[in-house]
C-alpha cells in the first residue's frame, strides 16, 4: 500500500519572472532536496509582482498576496505552507487558516535565538531594515539580537546578482561576508541570512561561517524555515495547534468578509485568476 505524502506548498513572495529561470530552477532543486522524500513539494509564486518589499507600501500589497496565496494553498489541500520571503504575513495566515504556516523570518528569529545568544540579520538592501526590525519585535526577540539587529549590503543586491551567484558565488560571498564581519565586530555571535534566495545560494557555495571566525555560523534561513515547518506539521498531526486566543479567528462575519476580499483579489474581468503559479511553469 502506497502512503500519500503530505503536501508542502512553498510560497515565493514575488513574481517568478521568466528571465530568472536559472534562479527558480536552483531554488526548486534546493527545496526538494530538503523536503523530499518526506513531502510532496510544490514551489509556487504570485502571478504578478506587487513592487517588492523594500518599501512599506509595496510590502503591504505583497503581504496581502501572501495571505491570499496561503488561503489558496490550503483550499488546494496543502498540509504545510512555508513562505520563502521575510516580508510575509505569517501571524495573519496562522490566525486565518487551520494548516500549519511559517516562513523564513519567523524561523530565523526563533531558531536563530535558540542556536545563538546575539545573532544579527544580514540582508540585501537598507530598505528592508524597517520592516525586518518590526518583524523581530513582533516575534518578541529583537532584544535578544545584537544592536543594531539588521545589517545590509550597500549597494543593494538585485535578483540578477543572486542569479549570477548561483553560477559563481565568490564575489557575492565576499560582499556578504564584509557586512557579516561588521556585525561580528558589533558583537554578533551568529549571522541570519535575511533573504529567501540567498540562504540556499550561500549554502551551495559552502559559506557556513564568517571569514576569520570559524565559531560564528551563518544560518541558511530557508533551511531553518523547513525545519520549523516540519516541527509545526508534526505537532499539528499530533493534535497540537495554535492558541485561538493569541491567534484568534475573526468572527463569522469577519471570516466571511476576509474570504470575500481575498477571493476578489483572484478575480479579473469576471473570471477567477490562478493565484499560485508553478515557478518552473512560467
Amino acid at each position: 500500500m502506497v502512503t500519500q505524502k503530505p503536501k508542502l506548498v512553498w510560497v515565493e513572495g514575488t513574481e517568478a519572472r521568466p528571465g530568472l529561470a536559472g534562479l527558480w530552477k536552483f531554488l526548486d532543486d534546493y527545496l526538494k532536496s530538503q523536503a523530499e522524500p518526506d513531502f510532496d513539494v510544490s514551489y509556487v509564486a504570485f502571478p504578478r509582482a506587487a513592487g517588492g518589499v523594500r518599501q512599506l507600501a509595496p510590502r503591504l500589497l505583497s503581504e496581502t498576496l501572501g495571505l491570499t496565496a496561503a488561503q489558496v494553498a490550503a483550499e488546494q489541500g496543502a498540509d504545510l505552507v512555508i513562505f520563502n520571503d521575510w516580508a510575509m504575513p505569517i501571524h495573519a495566515a496562522r490566525s486565518h487558516l487551520d494548516v500549519p504556516v511559517t516562513g523564513v523570518a519567523e524561523a530565523s528569529a526563533i531558531l536563530g535565538n535558540v542556536l545563538a545568544q546575539r545573532p544579527a540579520v544580514v540582508t540585501v538592501a537598507e530598505g528592508l531594515r524597517w520592516g525586518f526590525e518590526r518583524d523581530l519585535r513582533d516575534f518578541g526577540l529583537v532584544q535578544r539580537m545584537v544592536h543594531p539587529p539588521v545589517w545590509w549590503l550597500d549597494p543593494q543586491s538585485t535578483h540578477e546578482d543572486i542569479q549570477e551567484a548561483v553560477v559563481d558565488a565568490a564575489a557575492f560571498v565576499e560582499r556578504f561576508d564584509a557586512v557579516a564581519r561588521k556585525a561580528v565586530a558589533a558583537g554578533a555571535d551568529a549571522i541570519l541570512v535575511g533573504c529567501g534566495y540567498l540562504g540556499p545560494t550561500l549554502t551551495a557555495a559552502d559559506y557556513r561561517n564568517v571569514t576569520g571566525h570559524p565559531d560564528i555560523p551563518v544560518y541558511d534561513c530557508t533551511r531553518l524555515a523547513f525545519e520549523l515547518g516540519v516541527a509545526l506539521y508534526r505537532l499539528s498531526s499530533a493534535g497540537v495547534s495554535p492558541s485561538r486566543v493569541g491567534f484568534a479567528r475573526p468572527s463569522q462575519t469577519g471570516s466571511t468578509a476576509v474570504a470575500d476580499v481575498l477571493n476578489h483579489l483572484q478575480v479579473v474581468g469576471g473570471a477567477r485568476k490562478q493565484l499560485l503559479t508553478q515557478v518552473l511553469g512560467v
